[in-house]
């Protein structure tokens, strides 16, 4: 007589499942630790490669390399070195996650705070694995979670923005909403013997990740929203598929306590007395509900709500500019953000995967993995993160990483338990492991361009040693409580080296962009030292960390009949009164900003932008790193440029055509062994044209317009010009030079 066929269902659901392998404890902590060492492994290999740049070494130590681990550095630095704080934006140590853990490795090891803060990534940011291998653990797989582990922590993007020197939250953000996966995947996945319901440990996992989900601003301050989608997402879940579970209404009011918009300390503490009610009284579902509700109003009371959430949307997606005060558009930065732009596919699956392939398996198999596993559903709110680097950028794709990682994997696992069925081999269990162990082994080929990638990887520092050099020098003529006037990228460095305050930072970096921008790109040093002294005394004074200055500046100046317009033309004249001196400001001009000028300069343009006329001047400038000289005087710039001073043209191939552009004037511009600019005219061709600067020296060139050769930045740094009774020079090096403003 035939056996009777399965329900469709079930059929469905064993094609769907991966043969299960389950492993005692101690060999499941050897698997975490496997995948652990392996991420720390690969990126302790890609450390002799940045030591071997030297630039990347400063007084013994390598530099970070990424220029937010500053603003965490400093706030290390601080904790070690003590005194009174005077920079009100110096976050304090005990605030995040990363600076408590790295200020107490100082003290702990005895280190340096440059040493620690380099390598702590290396050590906290493959604490991906654990969370993965549980999963997989979870599913009855273990060696699934242990591949899926080690894929996910040398990911291309994940590494990239965890690697030695990446200070940054980064290393810490992705871990804990896959903590949170495991543990809300584990209440719903618990069961007894009998297959029901195992409530106590539901229970008891749910409360953890209620205790979890509260501490979450501590390890990473911008994870609110993501917090909201897994609270708010988990209780939707589970009262859709568990609600007959008594358990979840104990959860719920719990899981909305553990969002509320107080600190996270405070947060764990109402959870205390609210976790042991929960274990220890057994209340009605009509009393769960009105705790639940009095959680949910008691939420709205003291969260900005949708607003925890939109914000950051609309500060990734918005790359528009936006109108200030008195008509004068004030630029968002988000367009330049090299982490907000967008990639195109192929380049964004590597980003996630490693490669086109390996993303697709990504897809597919977490797809399956959800339609075998409903739990991993709960993963969505990572998974929106991961497809929101389509609009939002590749800052965004390290949140895929994990899901890739795990979806890949398990449809490897997936196809070799296919196999395992149709050989008829379910029954033994060595070929069960066999088949775990084979699972592992192919995920390899899909890790293996992922390592490469990692470990070519440019060894680039975020601060030159020259320039961290530059910076020390400023600490030692500088005093407490002074300013650097400097684009926002050197902020926290300037922190951190310098120990001066800034105006705008990597965090600050709104409307007053424009003031710096126009203090470079004006072409008044009078306008450039009246706004610099302005800008600062009203920031320091004001006492708001978070306040950009010249809107302040310009309402200011409307209350006494002036457009923003009038007052910055003012400040170009003797007849402006700037307010009293209380503090130095020193002007920060690296030599690398050179590069940035189109783009830092657009920031001010419409600010000097006539009346009545539409559109701002656009400014044209070409920046080549190297020079090469050939035959008959011309001289070879990088981008295919190429300068002929015997025809007076600058010329370009594009598209295979040969296009011309005149020279006005042809400059040797340089520095002496005291690093103080000379310059020469080698000769003038016209009225109008491009104006060529070879700048031997530094082994370039500039190619501009009459505009950005008349700015500040141009004049003062390039050529020397620079007026005594505003500015003085006070630090000049090979890597740039420090003024201070006089005014």
């Amino acid at each position: 007589m035939p056996a009777p066929r399965k329900p469709l269902l079930a059929t469905l659901k064993d094609a769907l499942s991966v043969p299960e392998r389950r492993l005692k404890a101690w060999l499941v902590i050897a698997l975490i630790a496997g995948a652990y060492l392996f991420g720390v492994g690969v990126r302790l290999a890609w450390v002799p490669k940045v030591e071997a740049n030297p630039q990347a070494v400063w007084a013994g130590h390598v530099t970070l390399t990424a220029t937010d681990g500053y603003f965490f550095a400093s706030a290390v630095q601080h904790a070690v070195e003590g005194g009174e704080p005077t920079n009100m934006r110096l976050p304090p140590w005990e605030k995040h996650a990363i600076t408590t853990i790295a200020t107490a490795a100082v003290h702990v090891l005895d280190a340096a705070p440059l040493e620690v803060t380099f390598y702590l990534p290396v050590f906290l940011a493959p604490l991906l694995a654990v969370p993965l291998v549980l999963l997989g653990r979870l599913v009855g797989a273990p060696l699934f979670g242990f591949a899926a582990g080690a894929f996910a922590v040398v990911g291309l993007s994940y590494f990239n923005r965890s690697l030695p020197g990446y200070f940054d939250t980064d290393m810490v953000s992705v871990t804990f909403p896959m903590v949170l996966v495991w543990l809300l995947a584990s209440a719903v996945m618990a069961r007894d013997g009998d297959g029901g319901p195992d409530e106590p440990r539901a229970l008891r996992y749910a409360i953890a990740a209620a205790f979890w989900t509260a501490s979450g601003t501590f390890f990473y301050n911008r994870i609110a929203p993501v917090l909201l989608a897994f609270s708010f997402g988990f209780i939707l879940y589970a009262l859709i598929f568990h609600r007959r579970e008594r358990w979840v209404w104990v959860a719920a009011p719990l899981l909305l306590v553990a969002v509320w918009g107080i600190p996270w300390w405070a947060r764990v503490l109402a959870l205390v007395p609210l976790a042991v009610v929960a274990t220890r009284v057994r209340l009605s579902r009509n009393a769960l509900i009105a705790a639940g509700a009095v959680a949910l109003v008691v939420f709205f009371l003291t969260s900005p709500g949708l607003d925890l959430v939109m914000n950051p949307i609309e500060r990734f997606s918005d790359r528009a500019g936006s109108t200030g005060e008195g008509g004068i558009k004030f630029v968002s930065t988000t367009s330049l953000i090299r982490e907000t732009a967008k990639l195109p596919f192929d380049r964004l699956a590597q980003r996630f995967a490693g490669s086109t392939l390996a993303f697709v398996m990504g897809v597919v198999g977490y797809l399956l993995l959800c339609a075998r596993h409903r739990a991993f559903l709960l993963a969505l709110p990572v998974v929106a993160l991961g497809a929101f680097s389509l609009d939002g950028g590749l800052r965004f794709t390290i949140f895929g990483v994990p899901i890739a990682a795990l979806g890949a994997t398990w449809l490897i696992f997936l196809a070799l338990g296919w196999l395992v069925r149709a050989a008829r081999a379910l029954a033994s269990r060595r070929a069960v492991l066999a088949m775990h162990v084979v699972g592992v082994l192919a995920a390899v080929p899909l890790i293996a361009p992922n390592v490469e990638a990692d470990l070519a990887r440019t060894p680039a520092t975020a601060l030159p040693a020259g320039e961290a050099e530059l910076m020390r020098d400023l600490r030692a003529i500088r005093k407490p409580g002074d300013y650097a006037v400097a684009w926002w990228d050197y902020g926290y460095p300037l922190w951190y080296f310098a120990g001066v305050n800034t105006l705008v930072d990597g965090s600050k970096h709104a409307a007053d962009t424009l003031a710096v921008s126009q203090i470079l790109f004006s072409d008044s040093q009078l306008q450039a030292a009246n706004l610099a002294r302005a800008a600062v005394e009203l920031y320091a004074t004001t006492k708001l960390p978070n306040a950009p200055a010249l809107p302040r500046l310009f309402r200011r100046a409307r209350k006494e009949g002036k457009t923003p317009r009038q007052l910055l033309a003012e400040m170009a004249t003797p007849a402006y009164e700037p307010p009293p001196k209380t503090r130095e400001i020193y002007l920060y001009v690296p030599q690398r900003i050179l590069p940035l000028m189109i783009s830092i300069e657009k920031f001010s343009q419409d600010a000097r932008r006539p009346e009545g006329v539409a559109e701002p001047h656009q400014p044209f400038s070409v920046f080549s790193p190297a020079v090469k000289e050939l035959p008959g005087g011309v001289v070879e710039l990088q981008g295919g440029y190429r300068v002929d001073p015997q025809r007076g043209v600058v010329l370009r191939t594009r598209n295979g055509r040969e296009e011309s552009m005149p020279i006005a004037t042809l400059w040797e511009v340089g520095v002496n062994k005291s690093f103080e600019p000379i310059s020469r005219a080698l000769k003038t061709y016209a009225p109008t044209g491009a104006h060529v600067l070879l700048m031997r020296s530094y082994g370039s060139a500039l190619i501009l317009d009459e505009a950005l050769l008349r700015s500040n930045l141009v004049q003062m740094y390039l050529f020397g010009n620079v007026d005594k009774d505003l500015f003085e020079p006070v630090l000049r090096t090979a890597f740039g030079t420090v003024y201070r403003v006089i005014r």
